[in-house]
């Protein structure tokens, strides 16, 4: 009983203090205290009373699925050998939570089980960990042994590829050199080739050059030729084939064939002129011994033409049309234009001429002599063709010129433009102008520097130069036999406005091309007639000047001819102009239809009507806007100027006739010789008016009236001229800049100044002619007097713009004439005041103060509408009205004034002196309506 009841023994206790146990000897006897549990009857029989261990759940599944895993695991690992080893490591069953502990045993069972199962699970899992681990310093260990193996192979790798790149770069090398040695070679192979080919060229270019064959110059390889035989030369010419042994031999060779390429090209470019030139001979003789003879009068007919505005306007518009029957179809295709083949065929020979000619000058001096020798066969070639076109040329004219001057005298003339001279004038100047222009197009396409498209502006200028000189004369030699067939009928015209109108026409040939463009240099063909119109224009100058010597300064009026019909013709226009019969007219009576009608005469008129009439001309000739903007002066109607004494009519038709014709020198001088010589006609044709004996007879103031009247038209002719002169000095300095422009882009010199007369830009422009009316209109008073203008005379008169000393001599006797009226009308209108005034220290009464009085107011109610309508009648001029009124008007109101101051004390009562002078300013008014 003693023993069974007595304390259990502490196994932990006992073991800890008496027999410390290792964990492994621990959990050995945890394993037998557990199985002698199993095997005792009390655990047999608390086994017996519980369900069986598959009816229950299991508590730990994970450390079940832990312990499963690892046991596969090690099962896999370890194999048949560690199997009994894995079957005591596996994990030991959980004690039962819910069974009771009924007695210390089975605490200590429980305690047991529970320790050894938490032993047994710590040791499985670290167990597993450490196989874990060794696994992977397994597998790290080899992946370090493959990687130390990968490491010698990679660097057995680099140590093989660093051998070939120093192999590779070694024969990249070598081969490099190979290449460079390879391309040397080769380039040195093609200079070789290609200085050798300037030594072989000399077989080739022999064997060429003496080839029996004479059509090889027409051949492409003989150009090439030609300029390999250049480079040839430039090669040998420079180093370091200059200092070759053989050099100075192939130089020589070499110069021998070009020199012998050039005179073949000479050769073959005269032969086929002189050929072509037969050929087109030869066709013209068949065409003239086939033309049927039609009526030879057409090709110079031209329409019927006015003798004036209507000439000059449609000379320069028909000349197209003139110059496509100027010749014959046939004839004229037969000289200038079936040559496009010859131009093909010769133009490269010629061109390779030129070239060399001018580009060796420039290259250096040391070739000069061969440029020169290259610049003579060129000569020759032009000369060729200067020798074998003339002649032909030359016939062909005179004989053109044969049939125009015999069908200009077998016309009969209706009209003064279908004259003789003005016919043979016109076809023959377009016949010159035709071939000329035709003759220097074609020499062009030949010899033209511009002809070539890849030709420099410096050669093409210096060719320009070179061949002017020679074109020039062969061109002039073709005008000059115009010249000579048209001078002796030049010099034995008589009639001015034929001669100019044969300068007209020969004129607007040579300007033909102005409108076009005024910077453009005149062409060479043009400047070969200049001869012809210079003739014209001499013959032209000459008859103007005999006409002023004998028509105008010697005129001598004749009372039969009815050169003295004066005031009869002013009355006749005038009746005219209001519809009344001329010859019923009384001068007062003509003096009030002229003060009715002066709305209509005087419709804003300027000045004596002499610009207005050209303006209003300008309007009228033309529909053209353009011919509209160009005016001709020194016009007046037919009926108009008969009004006029006939040297005026002289003066005005013989200026129309210069203006635009002539030199501006010349119009100058011939237009101051006219005017100074009318103002002698004039004032001897006032004596004679006087004098004559057929019509009503005339007092001192009606010749004044006269020559006051002649003297306002010559004042516009002074401005007309002086807006001609300022047009041609416009035109002039125009001219001359674009020239030196042109001359310092072409290298030609300027023109005369002269030749750009008779051009229809020299016409007076319109803006010019109102700036003058609106002048005139308003400074009439001015231009009366010398002295407004002489102080410009002087800054003036070296640019030739004015007409003094014409114009000062104008304005002195104008204002003269206008003293001299006034003075001798107011003298009439205060004569009583006068006697008066001489008389009143003697007699000096209130009666006889208040009849003088009377008498001045019945002199100006009869004497002032008197003078007016002389006024009326004679002067044009609104302007000379005022200032013949002003004078009158200030004389009598000083004459009045004087009057006024000597009035007794019991003298009548009289107007006051500003009321006076505007009553006889009234009595004015009431004829002149000023």
């Amino acid at each position: 009983m003693t023993a069974s009841t007595a304390r259990p023994l502490q196994l932990d206790h006992w073991a800890n203090t008496k027999a410390p146990l290792t964990s492994s000897q621990r959990a050995s006897v945890n394993r037998l205290a557990e199985w002698l549990h199993r095997n005792s009857s009390d655990f047999r029989q608390q086994q017996q009373r519980q369900p069986s261990p598959s009816s229950q759940p299991v508590e730990h599944p994970s450390q079940a699925e832990t312990v499963s895993e690892s046991a596969v695991d090690d099962a896999a690992n370890a194999g048949g050998a560690e199997v009994s080893i894995a079957k005591g490591n596996h994990p030991i069953t959980l004690p039962d939570a819910g069974a009771p502990l009924v007695s210390a045993q089975s605490f200590l069972a429980w305690y047991t089980q529970l320790s050894d199962s938490v032993t047994s699970s710590t040791q499985t899992s670290h167990r597993q960990a450490l196989q874990r681990i060794s696994d992977t310093t397994s597998t790290a260990d080899n992946l370090l042994a493959q990687l130390e193996a990968c490491q010698v192979n990679v660097s057995e790798l680099r140590a093989g590829t660093a051998f070939v790149q120093d192999s590779s770069r070694g024969i990249r090398e070598q081969a490099q050199s190979l290449l460079d040695s390879q391309t040397h070679l080769d380039t040195l192979a093609e200079d070789v080739a290609s200085r050798l080919s300037f030594f072989t060229l000399l077989p080739y270019a022999t064997n060429m050059l003496s080839s029996p064959d004479s059509a090889i110059v027409y051949s492409q390889s003989f150009l090439e030729l030609m300029d390999q035989l250049d480079m040839a030369l430039l090669f040998l010419q420079q180093e370091p084939a200059k200092s070759y042994r053989d050099a100075a031999l192939y130089r020589m060779r070499y110069s021998q064939c070009v020199t012998r390429a050039a005179t073949l090209a000479k050769m073959a470019v005269v032969r086929d002129l002189k050929a072509e030139s037969e050929h087109v001979w030869d066709r013209i003789k068949k065409l003239d011994s086939g033309r049927s003879t039609s009526d030879p009068r057409s090709a110079a007919s031209a329409p019927a033409l006015d003798s004036k505005g209507k000439a000059r306007e449609l000379a320069g518009s028909t000349t197209d049309d003139a110059d496509e029957s100027a010749l014959n179809q046939q004839v004229a295709d037969a000289l200038f234009g079936d040559a496009t083949h010859q131009i093909t065929k010769l133009r490269p020979l010629i061109f390779e001429l030129q070239k060399r000619a001018t580009n060796t000058a420039a290259t250096s001096s040391a070739t000069a002599s061969t440029a020169a020798e290259f610049n003579s066969l060129l000569q020759e070639c032009k000369a060729a063709w200067f020798q074998y076109r003339r002649p032909f040329l030359s016939r062909i004219l005179l004989q053109r010129m044969t049939e125009i001057e015999a069908q200009a005298t077998s016309a009969q003339p209706h009209s003064q433009l279908q004259q003789p001279l003005i016919q043979q004038t016109r076809a023959a100047t377009h016949l010159a102008r035709f071939v000329l222009q035709k003759e220097h197009n074609l020499y062009q396409q030949f010899f033209g520097a511009s002809a070539s498209g890849d030709v420099s502006s410096n050669l093409a200028s210096n060719q320009g130069n070179d061949s002017d000189a020679a074109l020039s004369a062969y061109l002039t030699d073709l005008a000059d036999l115009f010249t000579a067939r048209l001078r002796p009928k030049l010099a034995k015209e008589e009639d001015l406005s034929v001669l100019a109108q044969a300068s007209s026409l020969i004129a607007n040939a040579v300007h033909a091309n102005a409108a076009q463009g005024t910077n453009e240099r005149r062409p060479l063909w043009a400047r070969s007639l200049l001869s012809v119109l210079h003739e014209a224009q001499s013959r032209l100058i000459a008859r103007a000047q005999s006409i002023v010597s004998t028509d105008i300064a010697n005129f001598t009026a004749s009372e039969s001819d009815g050169d003295l019909e004066f005031p009869e013709r002013i009355r006749t226009y005038k009746g005219a102009l209001h519809g009344s019969d001329a010859e019923q007219l009384t001068p007062p009576a003509a003096a009030s239809a002229t003060a009715a009608g002066k709305a209509q005469h005087r419709r804003a008129k300027s000045g004596a009507g002499l610009l207005d009439a050209a303006l209003s001309a300008s309007h009228a000739s033309s529909s053209s806007k353009a011919q509209q903007e160009k005016v001709q002066l020194f016009t007046l109607p037919p009926t108009l100027l008969s009004t006029y004494y006939a040297p005026v009519g002289y003066t005005l038709e013989l200026l129309y006739h210069l203006q635009a014709l002539v030199p501006a020198n010349a119009f100058r001088r011939i237009a101051t010789a006219a005017v100074d010589a009318c103002l002698g006609s004039v004032s001897k044709g006032a004596s004679e008016l006087v004098k004559r004996k057929k019509g009503d007879s005339l007092e001192r103031e009606d010749a004044w009236l006269f020559e006051l009247r002649q003297l306002e038209i010559l004042r516009e002719v002074v401005v007309s001229a002086e807006l001609v002169l300022k047009q041609a000095h416009d035109q002039q300095t125009t001219a001359s800049i674009a020239s030196a422009t042109s001359g310092a882009h072409r290298g030609h010199g300027d023109e005369p100044a002269h030749v750009s007369a008779g051009t229809s830009a020299s016409m007076v422009n319109l803006s010019s002619l109102v700036t003058a009316i609106n002048s005139l209109w308003s400074n009439t008073g001015r231009l009366l007097y010398p002295s407004a203008s002489a102080s410009d005379a002087d800054s003036v008169s070296a640019t030739q713009l004015d007409m003094q000393p014409s114009s000062s001599n104008v304005s002195a006797r104008l204002q003269t004439l206008i003293e001299q009226v006034t003075t001798h009308w107011s003298d009439s209108i205060i004569l009583p005041l006068r006697v008066y005034i001489d008389q009143s220290a003697a007699e000096a009464s209130a009666a006889k103060f208040s009849s003088t009085y009377q008498a001045l107011e019945t002199c100006i109610e009869s004497i002032v509408p008197e003078k007016a309508a002389k006024v009326m009648l004679w002067v044009e001029d609104p302007k000379m009205h005022r200032l013949i009124v002003n004078g009158v008007t200030e004389k009598v109101g000083q004459a009045y004034a004087k009057f006024a101051e000597l009035r007794p004390a019991d003298g009548v009562e009289m107007d006051p002196v500003g009321e006076m002078t505007e009553r006889v300013q009234a009595e004015w008014t009431k004829v002149l309506s000023l």
